[in-house]
């Protein structure tokens, strides 16, 4: 069998697309190997978060966990003499081994609590906060989502991303290293998944492609859920 854990990491920066970091994952999974993806500034964050929603084996997908990365720790694992990491848009996505991926059946026993927007307008801070107060107060078998639009230009787009992933990891970070550990924190996985429009009532752009992140919390050993999806024309605020 293969190893468990993370235990690969994978730098995705300008120079990977979202195919070759998928490739990459796929021969990890076949290994029931884990992986602990880097994603470097906008442009690999974008490919990294991409190359996740294509993970998809018979209906079993990853709940990984996004957190923060420092510059410092990027460029100890440079993939090449001259790689230079710059920048604080620099993320974390740790991936499981395929033995513990989430299976279709799992995922249908959540139904949606709320969902977040995230516009070219969109703050990180507020974002963020928004997503460990609901994750927090979530109800078993319910799921938060926040949601963008990967339609239009390919840098606005690229930044709706990164603010996405940016405060969801920052609300992860919030609860792994709480600032007051006296207050309760609650811990949450995710899933990424790329989708048509379908559904989406105030899409205005019908069958735009929909980037969606499914949040797994977990409290104190029990499994409680939240989803993250990402949309274009809303304030960070609620549908």
């Amino acid at each position: 069998g293969g190893r468990r854990g993370f235990a690969a990491t994978i730098v995705v920066d300008g120079g990977k697309d979202e195919r070759e970091v998928l490739r990459e994952l796929w021969r990890l999974a076949m290994n029931d190997e884990g992986a602990s993806v880097l994603g470097v500034g906008q442009k690999g964050t974008y490919a990294a978060f991409a190359a996740l929603a294509g993970l998809d084996y018979k209906g079993q997908r990853p709940l990984f966990v996004v957190s923060r990365v420092s510059q410092e720790e990027v460029q100890r694992h440079a993939p090449r003499a001259n790689f230079s990491a710059y920048g604080l848009n620099n993320y974390r996505l740790e991936v499981p081994a395929f033995a513990g991926w989430e299976d279709e059946a799992a995922r249908a026993q959540r139904t949606l609590d709320s969902t977040l927007l995230v516009s070219n307008k969109t703050e990180v801070t507020p974002l963020a906060k928004a997503i460990a107060a609901r994750c927090k107060m979530m109800p078993l078998g319910r799921s938060l989502a926040v949601e963008t639009s990967l339609e239009g230009k390919v840098q606005p787009t690229r930044l709706r991303v990164s603010r996405l992933v940016h405060a969801v990891g920052r609300a992860y970070d919030w609860q792994a290293t709480p600032a007051d550990a006296t207050r309760p924190t609650r811990m949450f996985r995710c899933r990424a998944s790329i989708e048509r429009g379908a559904g989406i009532a105030d899409d205005e752009e019908e069958g735009g492609r929909i980037a969606r992140t499914l949040l797994k919390a977990a409290s104190e050993g029990t499994a409680l859920e939240g989803v993250s999806r990402a949309m274009e024309d809303g304030e960070g605020g609620e549908r």
